[in-house]
């Protein structure tokens, strides 16, 4: 009877055979796609959220102003009085004043809100968020 011989594997030559660190070197290669996904995310919820906080205060002061022409109650007399609205009411924000414009148009009260907003705050680069909001006088 004779018996088969084994052959033992093949050894893998040095740095091959050693698989310590390989968990540091994969979480290397896929941390930065990760967190720049997150951080991106992140920033894009920002700015939707400022985008709404600014549509709330310009519709809310284009509707001040006009109902105040109209002699209903409202304490938008005046144009500075209607960014200071616009400013209250844009939720948590708390822009300056100058970022909102008031204008009488043919649609109305006209309100418009020009942000300038970066990623972040982080990123050099930065793009503008606008908001318009126009109420009838009457």
């Amino acid at each position: 009877m004779s018996m088969a011989r084994t052959v033992p594997p093949r050894r893998r030559p040095g740095f091959l055979r050693d698989s310590r660190g390989t968990s540091a070197a994969e979480f290397a290669l896929v941390a930065f796609p990760f967190l720049l996904l997150i951080f991106s995310a992140l920033g894009f919820c920002q700015a939707i959220w400022i985008q709404n906080a600014l549509q709330e205060g310009v519709s809310s002061a284009a509707r001040c102003g006009a109902l105040y022409k109209i002699g209903a109650l409202g304490s938008c007399s005046t144009d500075a009085q209607t960014q200071a609205n616009a400013v209250a009411n844009a939720t948590a924000l708390s822009p300056a004043a100058s970022v909102f414009t008031v204008s009488q148009q043919t649609c109305g009260e006209q309100v418009t809100a020009s942000y300038p907003y970066s990623v972040l705050g982080v990123i050099s680069s930065s793009f503008t968020l606008t908001a318009k909001a126009c109420f009838a006088d009457g």
